[in-house]
């Protein structure tokens, strides 16, 4: 798989937030909902799908790294996507699942990037020259 590079300014999770550092005003309600999302593996799914569809960069920019933390990724994506929650945010809520949870999870999440490889990744074609002689 090569890697599909995207600028930032392009990545729709940026834009919705996703990796702002500030407190969330909401943030017990926002992370009671991320526990709801990554508890429901049906939803986690079918969110994770959607989300994938919907935010092609960032999308491509993350999941063709095969060197990142793409499950990580996935879960922290799908609930800013679904709920509005940043990272920070997401991570509280990843630390309060029992473990059983977060083996199922991080499972969906090995779904979703195999569905994202599978369905949606086309590798970039680059250019091939030769010098003229």
């Amino acid at each position: 798989m090569k890697r599909i590079w995207i600028n930032y300014n392009k990545w729709e999770d940026y834009k919705n937030g996703l990796f702002e550092t500030k407190k969330l005003q909401n943030e017990g309600f926002l992370i009671d909902e991320c526990v709801k999302l990554l508890s429901d593996q049906n939803k986690f799914y079918s969110c994770g799908v959607e989300m994938i569809n919907a935010w092609s960069n960032s999308a491509n920019h993350n999941l063709s790294d095969i060197k990142a933390n793409r499950k990580s990724y996935i879960g922290q994506a799908v609930c800013n996507f679904i709920i509005g929650a940043n990272i920070k945010t997401t991570i509280k809520a990843w630390n309060t699942l029992s473990d059983e949870t977060k083996e199922l999870a991080n499972n969906t999440a090995l779904s979703l990037i195999s569905y994202y490889e599978e369905n949606v990744y086309i590798e970039p074609r680059g250019v091939s020259c030769e010098k003229l002689s």
